[in-house]
């Protein structure tokens, strides 16, 4: 029983998180701040946390979060810039552009590489390898979610379409 309750709620968590994405797409602000909530209440129950260990943990997560945040704005201002200025781009900017693509990516593997020491140095290797476990689950979920919800819009619309 308790494992068909534990399923139930995830997959009410997931379809949750589903929809907070799809607002968060759709509007920004507030429904990201849900969808950032419900993921930290999933990797909270998915590590199993003391509260020494949550109290060591979060603001490193916090850290890690802010500065993938800042790398994937940079990207985003950057893809912008390709696609206003594409056409007329020319094989000097295109270069550039691709170097700080490759910078950017080189950042992001060293945020996690910095992040990974950082807890490594505070927590079990155990409890820092349940976060990734947790973060792949919590994909996992959300993409599998996000797939369900296509489907039924595509069911609907064909639904729509034979009734006409």
């Amino acid at each position: 029983m308790k494992k068909i309750f534990t399923l139930l709620f995830i997959v009410l968590q997931v379809s949750m998180l589903q929809y907070a994405y799809a607002q968060e797409r759709a509007l920004g602000g507030p429904a990201r701040q849900k969808l950032e909530n419900l993921k930290i209440a999933y990797l909270t129950r998915q590590m199993h946390l003391s509260t020494e260990e949550a109290r060591i943990f979060w603001p490193l997560y916090d850290a890690y979060q802010a500065e993938l945040e800042k790398l994937k704005r940079d990207r985003r201002h950057q893809l912008e810039e390709v696609r206003e200025n594409f056409d007329g781009m020319t094989d000097e900017k295109a270069n550039a552009i691709l170097d700080k693509r490759l910078e950017q990516a080189s950042d992001m593997l060293k945020a996690r590489q910095d992040f990974v020491a950082a807890l490594r140095k505070q927590l079990p290797a155990k409890k820092v390898l349940a976060y990734f476990r947790a973060e792949e689950m919590f994909q996992k979920e959300l993409t599998e979610r996000a797939a369900e919800l296509r489907q039924e819009r595509r069911s609907e619309r064909a639904g729509g379409l034979r009734r006409n």
